[in-house]
């Protein structure tokens, strides 16, 4: 069997999906 391949690395918060939301204002 050939050897694994090497774990891939974590992924970045930046490529994350779905992009996280903005903060929600608060309605004056």
């Amino acid at each position: 069997t050939p050897p694994a391949p090497p774990a891939a690395p974590p992924t970045p918060p930046s490529r994350r999906w779905p992009p996280p939301k903005p903060p929600t204002r608060p309605t004056p």
